[in-house]
């Protein structure tokens, strides 16, 4: 490395890493991984605050850098405090503490890397950190001592390992949830209390009897139309609200990284500043977490319950059954809105929003069909693919024919089906052309290689089971065949026998048989390590394999413009008749999912979480955070935008084959669910059936080498749970 390949500087150094990371990987991988992923998003804005920079985010461990060691100390007792609090909500085996270590020192900068003596000591001094604690270096104790009003335990020198004189370390004593922070806080807001008193006098002196006026002006509700929701309120109403702090309020979310990160800087804190309130975010892993916290708290109302919840379409119907959420018509009839005003804010809906994300929105109540949740997205799934791979495939598959033929003629008793040519189109494909083009892959050498090139999700959660009852769909699954997967209706065969066909074959990738099987992220490396060629995906994972540049996303894909994407494939039997023609014929649908804004029956803020829900929905925002993250609008005028403004590149493609695949699946959208047990024994029942049928190869009562067997995959399934999960 030459003089010119880097630079040094000082540098203030945060390390941190997960206490106890292996055994909550062990306990629940997927819940440790949304954890994980919540947390880091909440130390990255924290660290941004702070003027600092995340320079890297392997496994659990997190590295930041700061001009400042005030700044980095700071930034440390707030990470800290936030996580204790978030913790608290936790039950205390899933807790995830982190240890945090500064130091200051010269480190080499490479790129977007820094090494050095620095950093490694920061590292060694979060190993003598206390699970949610923070222990800084002697150097960094030096900047901050004066400067800080907090406690500190010297802890001697410590001897680091690979660093040749002992270091001086400090414990800072702030933890849990940075109770000297708070009174540092209170400190500062106790000198300036008599501030406040003599505001409080003169505000009175002026404004005299028109105060109360003013409190009236304040507390009569304006009509709550969306066009209102950021008027700013009367000179008599701003001098009372200077005397009061923030209202908080709090809402339940779950986003990845990225777009939590764009959330608060573009939505939130625009919120905050036009309603003079503190927006609190709480994030559930799982969906089970989702439940139980709107469960404990529908029991008892608190101030700091949560006021807005973000919330799978899958679970809208559960909320409902169990009276966890209110209507908005209530919402607002509880705020004083009359019922003329009421129903000119329900018309303005209906008339902006989309008609099938509207229509899952609405429960029957004792007094008729009502608002329980704001529409917020929809999602789909879509096929992505190589074209440059889709090319060969079509252009060379015939030096393959013969031997696809035999195969199937085994299989099917009759080979591929009559005068069967693969389409150059992926829009017009249907599961025959997926067999031929995972066959020529499988079995034709790229990169030194031959494997299997096509590939979805195989872990056990729900995004397996949801990419499986797609598939179903596509064969002619209606909505009851799907919730009663023990009739054994034929279009559930036919998902469960094409996926025995490829595992037989080995057509999928190796990497979703291993281990655990493969979530998306999985899905992405295959795609970035040259080994997926085709995939089943959402809009959002279309937007991170793409990458976003501006969002900091770098993508997964060296080669940006071979990546296509199309509608689903045609759903067809196996099976084929004498002509050589498919026995059934399906359709391309896939299920509508997105998620909604509710309400919950003890929302301490309910006015604030209405006007939230609306801003966040509004023509404005909700464009913004399409554009950026790749969202399927619930209004219609942001998606007639969308459609004039994006004629050319990735996102227009995304976008005009999401339309497409919408008006295909209509309301056709995943299932929902009563109760949280319908809920888990419906996805264990689906994993089961592919785990024990395809994965483990129990698609045949002898050995691998027999033909995938049709009744006795419809023998196993006749034996499953005999009643309906869905709603």
């Amino acid at each position: 490395m030459t003089q010119e390949d880097f630079k040094r500087k000082l540098a203030a150094i945060l390390s941190a890493d997960v206490e106890g990371y292996s055994r909550l990987m062990d306990d629940d991988e997927e819940a440790t991984i949304r954890t994980l992923t919540a947390y880091r998003s909440a130390m990255t804005r924290l660290i941004q605050q702070y003027r600092g920079r995340v320079v890297d985010t392997t496994g659990d461990n997190l590295l930041a850098e700061f001009a400042s060691a005030v700044d980095a100390v700071n930034c440390a007792v707030e990470i800290q405090r936030e996580l204790a609090e978030r913790n608290a909500e936790l039950p205390e085996d899933r807790r995830m503490q982190f240890r945090i270590g500064v130091n200051v020192g010269d480190v080499v900068e490479e790129e977007d890397r820094i090494y050095g003596d620095g950093v490694n000591i920061a590292a060694r001094v979060e190993g003598l950190a206390e699970a949610g604690g923070i222990c800084i270096s002697g150097r960094v104790y030096d900047q901050v001592e004066n400067k800080l009003d907090l406690g500190y335990d010297f802890l001697g020198e410590q001897e680091v390992k690979n660093i040749a004189k002992p270091v001086r370390v400090y414990r800072v004593l702030s933890y849990p949830g940075a109770a000297a922070h708070r009174v540092i806080r209170a400190k500062r807001a106790g000198s300036r209390q008599w501030i406040r008193i003599v505001l409080v006098l003169m505000i009175l002196m002026v404004v005299g009897a028109g105060a109360i006026a003013i409190r009236n002006l304040y507390l009569r509700p304006s009509p709550p139309q969306e066009s209102l929701l950021g008027k700013s309120s009367s000179g008599g109403d701003a001098a009372v609200k200077i005397l009061e702090e923030p209202t908080p309020i709090t809402i339940l979310i779950r986003m990845m990284e990225s777009q939590d990160i764009w959330f608060q800087e573009n939505i939130i804190n625009e919120f905050e500043k036009q309603n003079r309130c503190k927006v609190i975010l709480r994030r559930f892993g799982t969906d089970y977490e989702l439940v139980e916290i709107l469960r404990k708290e529908g029991e008892i109302w608190g101030k700091n319950n949560v006021s807005l919840v973000k919330t799978p379409l899958h679970l809208t119907l559960l909320l409902y059954k169990e009276g966890l959420v209110k209507t908005y018509e209530d919402t607002l009839s509880d705020l004083e809105f009359s019922k003329s005003e009421i129903d000119s804010w329900l018309q303005k809906i209906m008339d902006e929003f989309d008609p099938v994300a509207l229509k899952f929105s609405r429960f029957s109540t004792i007094t008729g069909e009502k608002l329980h949740f704001l529409p917020r997205k929809l999602d789909t799934r879509l096929m992505i693919y190589r074209k440059s791979k889709v090319a060969d495939a079509v252009k060379n598959w015939h030096k393959f024919k013969s031997q696809i033929n035999a195969i199937l003629k085994r299989e099917n008793g009759y080979g591929l089906p009559k005068n069967y040519n693969l389409e150059s189109d992926v829009n017009k494909w249907d599961f025959y052309d997926l067999l031929v083009v995972g066959y020529y892959w499988a079995n034709n050498e790229y990169d030194g290689e031959k494997t299997a090139r096509i590939a979805h999700r195989s872990k056990n959660y729900s995004g397996t089971v949801i990419g499986l009852i797609d598939r179903a769909s596509q064969f002619g699954a209606s909505k009851e065949d799907i919730c009663n997967m023990h009739k054994s209706s034929d279009a559930i065969i036919d998902m469960l026998f094409w996926e025995s066909i490829f595992r037989k074959y080995n057509l999928y990738c190796k990497g979703m048989w291993q281990e655990d099987g493969w979530y998306g992220y999985d899905i992405y490396m295959g795609i970035k390590n040259g080994n997926v060629y085709l995939a089943w995906m959402h809009q959002l994972d279309c937007m991170l394999i793409y990458g976003a540049e501006h969002l900091g996303i770098k993508g997964f894909l060296t080669e940006k413009e071979d990546l296509g994407v199309s509608i689903m494939p045609q759903g067809v039997s196996f099976e084929l008749k004498k002509d050589g023609l498919p026995q059934r014929t399906g359709s391309r649908k896939a299920h509508t999912s997105g998620w909604f804004w509710g309400i919950p029956k003890n929302s301490p803020q309910p006015e604030l979480a209405y006007k939230l829900a609306m801003f966040i929905t509004s023509y404005e925002y909700h464009l913004e955070e399409s554009r950026n993250f790749y969202l399927i609008p619930i209004r219609k005028r942001v998606r007639d935008t969308l459609k004039a403004d994006l004629n050319a590149g990735w996102q227009a493609e995304v976008y005009t084959k999401s339309f497409e695949q919408f008006k295909i699946n209509g309301d056709h959208l995943v299932p929902r669910f009563k109760t949280s047990a319908d809920y888990k024994d419906f996805l264990d029942n689906y994993y089961e059936a592919f785990e024990q049928i395809v994965i483990k190869k129990g698609y045949s009562p002898a050995e691998s080498e027999s033909r995938v067997d049709r009744n006795f995959i419809r023998q196993y399934l006749e034996k499953r749970d005999h009643r309906p999960f869905c709603g």
